[in-house]
Parts: structure tokens; C-alpha cells; sequence
């Protein structure tokens, strides 16, 4: 069998990664906030996420990520999740 090689492109780089933390919440989970100089990515494992940023607390703005689906928060902005 002829196995065929796909070139990928570098849609995006990560220089340095400042942390990775796993977290199991409680379904009533609700994080008052924070703001950073750096990027946040979220990976959701199991159930569901609603991510705010200062810019963009209306319903509307928010991102929602179900299990298996991530956010990115860009860093410099106050955020909740």
C-alpha cells in the first residue's frame, strides 16, 4: 500500500506556552474574572462553557463550547468563564 503525504500549513505559532491546568467544575461553576497580557485557549472534555469578555458581555458576544469544542480569549481583556 502507497501511503500519500498531506503538506500542512502554518496557520498559527506558539512560541511559549505560560501554563496548562486541568479542571473538573462542579455544573454550578462560575469564575468572577481575571485579565492577562497573554492568549487563554479552553478545551472542554465534558459538558459546556459560556466565555465572556469585558467587550462582549452581552449574550450575543459571548462563546459557548460544548464538550469537545474549545474557546480562545485574546489576552489584554477582562474575562469570565
Amino acid at each position: 500500500m502507497t501511503y500519500v503525504k498531506t503538506q500542512l500549513k502554518r496557520e498559527i505559532t506558539i512560541p511559549a506556552i505560560v501554563t496548562i491546568h486541568y479542571f473538573e467544575y462542579m455544573k454550578d461553576f462560575a469564575f468572577k474574572g481575571e485579565s492577562h497580557d497573554f492568549w487563554e485557549f479552553l478545551y472542554v472534555d465534558k459538558g459546556n462553557i459560556l466565555v465572556r469578555a469585558a467587550d462582549d458581555f452581552a449574550e450575543s458576544g459571548a462563546v459557548f463550547a460544548d464538550a469537545a469544542q474549545g474557546a480562545g480569549r485574546k489576552g489584554g481583556r477582562f474575562q469570565t468563564v
